[in-house]
C-alpha cells in the first residue's frame, strides 16, 4: 500500500495573522526607539546651548567687573539687594557699565526669552559682607525653557576682586 504524501500549500489565516502581529510589533518597536532617541537629541541640543548661555553670561560679568571696578560692581549690587541677594533677568546681556546699572532687579517672567530663542535666564548674586569683605561675590546663572516640560541648568560662579 502507497501512502500519499499531501503537500500543504499556502499559509493558514492564523499564520498570516501571527506574522503580521509580529512584523506590526517590530515596526511599533522601532519607532518608539527613534521617537525617544529624537527627545533626547533634543534635550542634549537645549542643555548645550542653555550651557553655553550661561558660560557667555559669567564671561560678560567679568568683564563688566573689569571695567567698573570691584567696589563699583559690589556697590551696584548692593543698592539693587534685598535680604543680601540680588536677582536680575538677563533677556540680553549688558554690554557697558550703563547698561549694567540700568538692570531691573527681579526675576523672569514667562515672556522674558532671550532674543530670538525661547530659553529665559536670570542671574542671582549671593551677597554675604564675609564674602564680599573677603573679595567674593557667588552667583548662579539660571536659563529655563520649555521642552516636553520644563528643564533649566544653573550654573555656579565667583566674582573675586583680584
Amino acid at each position: 500500500m502507497k501512502k500519499t504524501l499531501l503537500l500543504k500549500k499556502g499559509a493558514t489565516i492564523l499564520e498570516v495573522v501571527i506574522a503580521a502581529t509580529l512584523i506590526s510589533l517590530a515596526v511599533i518597536a522601532a519607532l518608539s526607539l527613534v521617537s525617544s532617541t529624537q527627545k533626547e537629541t533634543t534635550y542634549a541640543r537645549d542643555l548645550n546651548i542653555a550651557t553655553k548661555y550661561n558660560y557667555e553670561a559669567i564671561d560678560r560679568f567679568r568683564q563688566i567687573r573689569t571695567a567698573m571696578g570691584w567696589s563699583s560692581i559690589v556697590n551696584e549690587l548692593t543698592l539693587d539687594s534685598i535680604s543680601n541677594e540680588t536677582v536680575y533677568c538677563l533677556s540680553f546681556l549688558p554690554t557697558s557699565e550703563a547698561e549694567f546699572s540700568a538692570l531691573t532687579y527681579g526675576a523672569c517672567s514667562e515672556s522674558n526669552f532671550i532674543n530670538s530663542t525661547r530659553l529665559i535666564r536670570q542671574v542671582t548674586f549671593d551677597l554675604v559682607a564675609a564674602e564680599i569683605a573677603s573679595g567674593e561675590v557667588n552667583g548662579i546663572i539660571t536659563t529655563i525653557w520649555q521642552g516636553s516640560k520644563e528643564h533649566s541648568v544653573n550654573t555656579e560662579f565667583t566674582l573675586t576682586n583680584h
